[in-house]
């Protein structure tokens, strides 16, 4: 049976306990063309597991186990010069977990800390006659470490290897983010640290260098003290190599299971919940969440069905995080940003690759921040102005991001999302096909939400806001813009497998303003709907639905709406 690694992100784990490995080891050939490398991914897209490929590739005391851990994979046979001839230096901040209230000097212990504990480990393993001894700083430890290094005359030089090198700061991004840059200003200890590495790369001690993080904010921030790296972040030429290709996906499913039929119903569940991210603007090939696919995989395997949560709640981001960036220097120009992408799926806007947080903030440094942590990302590249449409990348993320988007959207608190509430209104649908309570639900939430003073609201908008509110419930999986053989349904409701409900549904919605509060015009929409559904149902998927109950839904303003069966 074969071995999904799941939750490990260990190269020399996988390889020599026979779990499956997406060989991403080509890259490694590409990237020795550079010295000092930045790499910047969403969290959990397989940035440790590259890390740690590089480690047990390039250090020399993995000479021995080269055979055991790279036969068969891409570059066993063509290797490069530079294999196994580095001293790894690791630093992983991914454990310090920081935040706005807490005191700088704290903060710079548990940084000391980090720093200490991993110097000692380098010592260690490559058994170093050189003392490390605690110091005040950072930067002083690492200084004396490497000066010692240095003396040693050594026929190899080290490779530092740095693995969420923002982890910890990201957690300080919010408001003004004085405290973020206070500790990555001229006089930071941050950039006093890296201004080592920098020191010490012109004595060609430190030969090369790699880091990963979530956001090129870090480094960013501190240029003149660390300023020799080159983004390989956007480079077309690496958008796979953390993530999944669907080349990849479907290879991996193909092992999973044999029947072709169900590797397509695989395949399709693994699309439309963790596709569709792209991180190049020349370069539009859509990547997998890694991690995500690992869970839905090792689950197929283990059970033979997919998991019966599609996002493995140990893994959910916390809303908190999105709170953060939205309350970072422009919070209501934030907001609006937001608030578009939820009325109208897209909002347009470029992709910053250099902040400046202690001078300016824009629109676009937001939606950068946005698209560096996988919260949306790029739908197209308009032609003429060269601006990017973003857009949220796949129906997992709605799922992980719907209740504070409508929270947003519900600003004013006279209305709370309450998702028990919502649950109960599914109720009379899922037995009786009685869309009323639901519908209801929804006008009151429209009613007192935000939007409400909205006068180019439009259809469009309902329909985006009926899917963020679908993505609260534990029923159903719903889908805006369907494909069926006639065009895109509007609202498509799908239950999820394993639900005990029985009615599925199709809405066409139709929205009027109040000043088209109109029998005629009210009755030439109900019309045009059931046209428009009587189209979709010649499709023979949905004609093998025997659940599927369809429905023309008007909504007159906020205040009224219509319904009506379609037999």
């Amino acid at each position: 049976m074969i071995k999904i690694p799941y939750g490990i992100s260990g190269f020399e784990t996988i390889r020599k306990e026979g779990f499956k490995y997406i060989d991403k080891t080509e890259y490694i050939r590409n990237i020795e063309t550079e010295r000092y490398c930045m790499y910047v991914r969403p969290r959990r897209f397989g940035k440790t597991l590259f890390t740690t490929t590089l480690n047990a590739y390039y250090s020399i005391d993995k000479k021995d186990e080269y055979e055991e851990l790279f036969k068969g994979l891409e570059i066993y046979n063509n290797p490069t010069e530079n294999k196994n001839n580095y001293y790894i230096m690791n630093f992983d901040f991914s454990g310090m977990m920081i935040n706005t209230q807490m005191d700088i000097n704290k903060i710079e212990e548990a940084f000391n800390a980090v720093v200490y504990t991993h110097l000692k480990e380098f010592v260690n393993r490559y058994k170093l006659s050189i003392q490390v001894e605690k110091s005040i700083t950072a930067a002083q430890m690492l200084r004396d470490c490497l000066g010692a290094f240095q003396g040693l005359h050594l026929k190899n030089n080290i490779y530092i290897i740095v693995d969420e090198y923002d982890h910890f700061t990201n957690g300080l991004l919010e408001g003004e983010c004085k405290t973020f840059l206070n500790i990555l200003g001229k006089s930071g200890f941050v950039r006093a640290f890296y201004e080592v590495i920098k020191l010490y790369t012109k004595y060609n001690v430190v030969e090369r260098f790699f880091a990963t993080g979530v956001a090129p904010l870090t480094l960013d921030s501190m240029t003149s003290g660390f300023n020799i790296t080159i983004s390989l972040t956007l480079n077309p030429q690496y958008v796979a190599m953390t993530g999944l290709t669907e080349d990849e996906v479907r290879k991996i499913v193909s092992e999973v299971e044999e029947d072709k039929e169900k590797q397509e119903k695989i395949l399709k569940d693994l699309v439309e919940n963790y596709d569709g991210y792209k991180f190049s603007k020349s370069n539009l090939e859509h990547i997998f969440n890694p991690t995500l696919v690992m869970y839905y995989l090792n689950n197929y395997v283990k059970l033979g069905t997919r998991p019966e949560e599609i996002v493995d709640k140990n893994l959910s981001t916390n809303a908190e995080k999105l709170k953060n960036l939205m309350l970072i220097k422009t919070p209501e120009d934030n907001y609006r940003q937001i608030q578009k992408l939820i009325l109208e799926g897209e909002v347009s806007g470029n992709i910053v690759q250099s902040f400046e947080l202690d001078k300016t903030f824009s629109s676009y440094d937001f939606l950068s921040l946005l698209f560096y942590n996988g919260y949306i990302t790029i739908k197209e590249v308009e032609p003429i102005s060269n601006l990017v449409k973003f857009m949220v990348p796949n129906f997992v993320s709605y799922n992980l991001y719907a209740q504070y988007m409508l929270n947003l959207i519900s600003i004013e608190n006279r209305v709370k999302v309450d998702i028990g509430e919502l649950q109960k209104a599914l109720i009379p649908f899922a037995k009786e096909g009685n869309l009323v309570p639901l519908l209801e639900w929804i006008r009151n939430f429209l009613m007192y939400s935000s939007v409400r003073d909205k006068e180019n609201f439009k259809e469009q908008d309902l329909k985006h806001i009926i899917h963020l509110i679908f993505t609260l419930t534990t029923q159903y999986d719903v889908y805006t813009e369907f494909p069926s053989l006639q065009g895109y349904t509007d609202v498509y409701i799908r239950n999820k497998d394993k639900s005990m409900d029985i009615n599925e549904g199709l809405i066409e919605l139709k929205y009027l303003n109040k000043k088209d509060d109109k029998k005629e015009k009210i009755e030439k929409a109900k019309s045009e709907a059931r046209e428009q559904i009587k189209n979709y149902m010649k499709d023979e998927r949905l004609q093998a639905n025997k659940n599927l109950r369809k429905y023309v839904v008007v909504f007159v303003g906020f205040e009224k709406f219509y319904v009506e069966e379609v037999v």
